[in-house]
This record gives structure tokens, sequence and C-alpha cells, in this order.
């Protein structure tokens, strides 16, 4: 049997039925909200309301809510059915006092409206009171690398690294005292260096040894075909014994005479007559020291004392760590690398960029004291101990508890209660499959997903905790949608949320797509075909598509806290174009909030993704591996460069690549698209897939003809 309608109006809490006149091509429109995955069904005609509908709303008060609600009737008015609510003003009509009639398009009135309309509503978390549990997390040992004199030092920890700004020391004996109070650095590296400026083409610019220069000997080092003979005897500063810099090939040779025996030394090397030589050479000789030093909050190490810092320490605010001891490897390594091809380390001179040391295995380097550099470069290194680097931190760790942290479904839930929205959250798989089934497919790592206001972490050691944490739902969705893709949606009175690819799917994470409705099977009586003959037209959207994603937070963080890029190497993507991800009141590198604290702003949130640890919850280590060389990232599962994963479900090109590394993709962007009509007897569910001979098709927009039920859909597919 034809459908057939029925109209109620509801002004001020009383309800009768209506009688308003639309049209033939009154259609029910149903549109996927801006930048979201669920649909909302909008009337895409206009009702005139006349006679007694007409003196009712018009004799009604200037700001009446009007409620009006079509029913819906499949066997003659038997039974019926709630087909689509609205809601409209008088300030959305168009009057007619002659003929009494009003014309109104009703604005959709449904479950999403209440969310929608609280979504930028600031509420005080703490005030709603959700959920609180404990989450452990560790203060781990820091190593800290230090040249004298330079305004920033070189920060180590598990694989990462970061530079801190401090207050300069140029005096090593005053960096190298030890005790209570002391700066506790110990000289790690050292190096003589002689450097030379104004020199002829092909002589090295920097002459180096482990050997003390002026210091009573001679020395003479021998670097490319050219020989520097340097120092004295210890009686006295002598002419007799100056500087000589000569050239082996020709025996061109400069020479300069010594004014001091300390370093530093600064004098001008002159030709010597007879040989070849010409032009001034600039000398400067002087002794680099590096230092390192290890920043903790244990009293001792495996049996090594520790020693309280400072107070007029040259790291400003070490708030959440107390102690502090002298540390020496051989992990310092300097370079005069150098490469015509750019680099991330910055310029040299025009051309030439600063290289990273030739690496022998696969170690890693990390800068340190870039300001110092200039004809060699200085850094870091873990390898020769990155072995015993674990059993180091876990010695010097201290473990102490977050203890007020909220789980998501408690802040969603308290949100939405207080926003009355008269939805529900919680935590199961009805849901989220994404969240809280442990078998799904997308979601490969069994951790869970807390948060706690920033000052809570940023004073590690607080009496008391978070005050005030202001808070919107709209900025928890935001980054839940940046972190791990997921959208949400209304089921019934349950608020849920799912990761991208279940749309994808039909509503589903199953290998095989669930579908709705399928056009293939589905038979024209008329002729006997199919309902997708003749449907089979298509093209593809001329969207422009991005060529990179990157990720980033709302303060600073460490290099895999960001994560990596994600290159797309396609012709058909914009490689210009950058999607750039930036999550927005939400930090998640604990390490650096904890290490940097006066770094960080103290409004929004911490992402905590905690393991289930001997009945507690705790933060865990993940090992991010990069060329054979292990990170190892405390709360890691609430890093990009983790996270990045998430995305690998609705890329614009199937070939991609992240750190150099090829990612493998499991599913594109859908840019097929075509248009279907066909007969909607009842509203088809809306999350599952319409299959057709271009194969399953998602659907993008679905209008359905309220007098003839055929709906018109516009459907997308896989490119390829």
């Amino acid at each position: 049997m034809n459908a057939i309608y029925k109209f109620e109006l509801t002004i001020n809490g009383v309800t009768s039925q209506c009688y308003p006149i639309y049209k033939d091509s009154l259609e029910k429109e149903y549109s996927k909200e801006s930048g979201q995955e669920f649909f909302r069904a909008r009337l895409t005609g206009s009702l005139t309301f006349e006679a007694a509908d007409y003196d009712s709303i018009v004799n009604a008060a200037f700001d009446t809510r009007f409620g009006l609600e079509i029913f819906m009737s499949s066997d003659a008015g038997a039974t019926w059915t709630s087909y689509w609510k609205g809601k409209f003003y008088k300030t959305d009509c168009t009057f007619n006092g002659d003929a009494k009639t009003v014309e109104v398009k009703p604005e959709v009135d449904d479950a999403y409206a209440k969310v929608l309309d609280g979504m930028e509503h600031e509420f005080d978390l703490i005030k709603l009171a959700p959920v609180i549990r404990e989450v452990d997390a560790d203060k781990r040992p820091l190593i800290q690398v230090y040249v004298p004199g330079d305004s920033v030092i070189g920060c180590f920890m598990g694989g990462m690294w970061w530079e801190q700004e401090c207050t300069p020391e140029s005096d090593t004996d005053i960096l190298t005292e030890s005790g209570d109070g002391k700066p506790n650095f110990e000289r790690t590296y050292y190096k003589y260096l002689v450097e030379l400026d104004n020199v002829p083409e092909g002589c090295p610019k920097v002459f180096m040894t482990n050997d003390p220069i002026y210091i009573n000997n001679v020395r003479t080092i021998v670097k490319d075909g050219w020989t520097l003979q340097t120092g004295y005897p210890a009686i006295s500063p002598n002419p007799g014994q100056p500087t000589f810099l000569t050239r082996n090939s020709d025996g061109a040779q400069w020479r300069g005479d010594i004014p001091s025996g300390l370093l530093p030394v600064t004098l001008t090397l002159h030709p010597v007559s007879g040989t070849p030589a010409s032009g001034d050479i600039e000398l400067n000789a002087h002794r680099l020291d590096v230092l390192s030093r290890i920043l903790c909050d244990v009293d001792d190490i495996n049996g090594q004392s520790t020693y309280q810092i400072g107070s007029d320490d040259i790291v400003p605010d070490n708030r959440n760590y107390r102690r502090v001891v002298g540390f020496v490897s051989n992990s310092i390594v300097i370079s005069e690398e150098f490469s015509t091809t750019p680099t991330r380390w910055g310029l040299y001179e025009p051309g030439i960029y600063y290289a990273e040391p030739p690496a022998l295995g696969s170690p890693e380097f990390f800068p340190i004291a870039r300001s110092a550099w200039g004809d060699f470069s200085l850094w870091f290194t873990y390898s020769g101990w990155i072995a015993a680097e674990r059993n180091f931190e876990i010695a010097a760790s201290k473990e102490f508890a977050l203890r007020h942290a909220y789980p998501l479904a408690s802040v969603l839930s308290v949100l939405l209660n207080e926003m009355g929205t008269g939805l529900t959250f919680g935590e199961t798989a009805q849901y989220s499959e994404f969240l809280y089934d442990i078998d799904n497919s997308v979601r490969n790592y069994n951790y869970q997903i807390l948060v706690t206001p920033k000052s809570n972490v940023i004073s590690s050691g607080y009496d008391t905790p978070a005050q005030k944490a202001p808070i919107t739902l709209k900025e928890v969705l935001d980054m839940l949608r940046s972190c791990y893709r997921l959208c949400w949606f209304i089921d019934g009175s349950k608020f849920r949320l799912e990761h991208i690819s279940y749309f994808m799917r039909g509503g589903s994470y199953s290998a095989i797509p669930e579908i709705g409705v399928n056009l293939t099977t589905m038979i024209l009586r008329r002729n006997g075909k199919s309902w997708d003959f003749g449907q089979s037209k298509f093209e593809f959207n001329k969207m422009a598509t991005e060529g990179r994603y990157q990720f980033g937070w709302m303060d600073e963080v460490t290099e895999f806290f960001n994560g990596f890029p994600i290159e797309i190497n396609s012709g058909f993507v914009n490689k210009e174009s950058v999607n750039e991800v930036i999550v927005t009141n939400f930090t998640s590198d604990i390490d650096y909030i904890l290490l940097n604290p006066s770094q960080i702003n103290e409004d929004g949130f911490v992402l905590l993704a905690p393991v289930l640890y001997q009945g507690r919850l705790k933060l865990p280590y993940v090992n991010y591996a990069v060329n054979g060389n292990p990170h190892w990232l405390q709360n890691g599962f609430a890093a990009f460069c983790m996270l990045a994963e998430y995305y690998l479900y609705d890329m614009p090109a199937p070939d991609c690549e992240m750190n150099g590394e090829p990612l493998t993709v499991f599913g594109t962007k859908r840019l097929r698209t075509s248009k279907v009509k066909f007969p909607c007897p009842a509203d088809p569910n809306l999350q599952k897939l319409i299959q057709t001979s271009l194969g399953s098709g998602q659907i993008e927009k679905l209008s359905i003809n309220l007098c003839s039920r055929i709906g018109t859909a516009q459907l997308l597919y896989d490119t390829e």
C-alpha cells in the first residue's frame, strides 16, 4: 500500500493534529553533518498552514516554539510510526493575512540537536564529578649534556632528544663541582682545537688533538697534506719555538709568534719568506669541553649516591626533579662531515650543510651545542650502551601516582548529562566497539584512555589537585577524531564512537561489508530488469587531496610524540597541500612535561593511555624502533608515531610512506561517485552500503519523496 502521513503540531505543550498543504515534490533529505559521519534528515520543501492551523500559529506568543511531528502509515492508517520531527518559530514563517495562510520550512528537531547546540558550551569538569582513577607513571632519569658557555643544554632520554634553555656558565671548574647544591657535571669529552680563518684553498679549517697544546711540549698535527706545529718548551714563551703551518706538497709555510702559553690563544700566521706562502692566516686555539650529568628523583642509582639540585642551577625550573649526579660515557662524537644536499641540521656555508657523522653499525646521532658549531659539529649517540640503558633507567626511575585521572567514558557521560541530552555513554562495546571490544580488528593494543588536568602533571608532587578544569564536548570529540579517527553518532539513547573504517564497511568492522540494499537483486516488474540497470554512470570527485599529513599537540613535545609526516606518493594529490592535524587543548608527552614544566601551558589536559598492570593502571613504555634504534616512549600509545596507524584506513592513495618507510594502507578515500534511484517503502539503514553493479556504495546523501517513496542516493565507491 502507498504510504500516508498525518501531522501533529505542538504549541505550548498542547498537541493536536494539523493539516498542512505541501507539494508532491516534498522530500525527506538525509545528509551528513559537515565533517561528520552521521546523517540528519531535513524537509526540502515548505508546508502551508491555513484555517484553524493558521489561527493557532498567528495567535501564539512571539517567542513560541512550534513542534511538528510527521507520522507515516503503510497499512491504510491501521498503525502509525513517527517519521520526522521538526520545529519552527514565527521568525521562520511567511504570513499572508488576506489568504489566512502561513508558509514555513521547519528545521529538523532530532536527538542531535541538543548535542550540537551545546557542543561548545564550556563546563568545569571537576565540578561535574567524573569517576577518578589513579595512574602510575615514572620520573625517568635524564642525561643532560652541556658545552660551557652555551645557552641551551641537550636532554636525552629513552632514545629521545630535545634542547632546553639554560643560564650560560663558561667556567668548567664551577660546573664540575660536586655535592649538594652544586652543578655536578662530569667532563665527558674534550678536544684541543686549532681553528684557522682566511686559509688557502685545500687547507683544513680545524686541527684537533687529545693532547694539550701550548703546554710544555711541541705538538705536531698532520691533516690532509698539511702540518700544524704548535707549542713551546717549559721555560717560557720563546720566539724560537713559534707556531708553523706547512703545506707539505710544496713547503709553503706560515709562522706566528705565541702571545701566551695559556688557552685560549689567538695569533696571526704570516707567510715565511722564501716559501710559496702568501696572505695572513688567523689562528684560534682553545679547549672544547663537553660535560654531562644525570637528572633524577632518587637518592642513589645502583649504590651511587646522588646530590640535591641547587636552587641556582643553570636549568631554571627543576621542580619535579630533586637529585643530580655526574655522568661519564663515550657517547660524544665530533664530526667534520658536510653535505651539498640540504639536511635538517642547518647551513654551514652557502650550499654546504652540516651532516651526521658516518655511522658504524646503525647508531643514531643527536646534535648538541649547535650554537658552538663552526667548522665541525658535535653529536651525542646512545650507541655502545643502549642495551644497558633500559636497566639503568629502571634503576634511576621513581614511580609516582597521578591521583586524579578521569576515564574517557566518565568524561563523556557527565558532559552529556550536564548538557541535558538524555544520552548515555559507557565502557562497553555497545557504545564503542573500537574502544571496548578487545577483539577489535583496528585497535591492536589493549590500553585505556583517560585525561587529567595538565597542572596535575606539571607539578607531579602536588598536595592539592587542579581546582578547575574547563572543557567542552567539542574539544574532547575533536581530540578523539584527530588521535584515533573516531566519529560519533547517536544510536537510540546511546552516544557512540567508532573508527572511520566502521562507517566505510557499512557499520561493521568485518572484512565483509554490511549491505543494506542490493539493487542488483531488486527487480523492476514492468521490464524484469534489476533496479540498478541503466544506473552505472559514475565520475570522480575532483576534491583537493592533500599530499602530506602532519601532526602536533597543544604544547611542544618530543619528536616521536609529534610523529612523522605521512607522505602520499601519487600524481593525483596536491603535493603542496598539507593536512595539519593539531590536537587543541591536549598534550601527551608526560616526560617532556615533567622536565620542562615552565614551558607548558597550564590550561588543558594530558591524554593518558595506560594499561592494566598487576591490578593498577600504569603508563607503559612503547619501544618505537627506527633503523634498529630503540626509542622507549612512556605513554607511547598516545604518541603520534603510534596513532598515525589509525589514519591508514582512508588515505588519499595507497602508496604512502612515513619517515622514509613504506606504509601498509588498509583503505583509501572513496572518490568515485554515482547517483541511483530505487523504491524506499521504508527508510533504509543509512550506515549500511548499497550494492550496485559498480560495487558497494557508501551513502553520502539520500532524498526520499514522501509521495512516490522513490529514493535518490548519492553513493561513494572505492576509487579503484
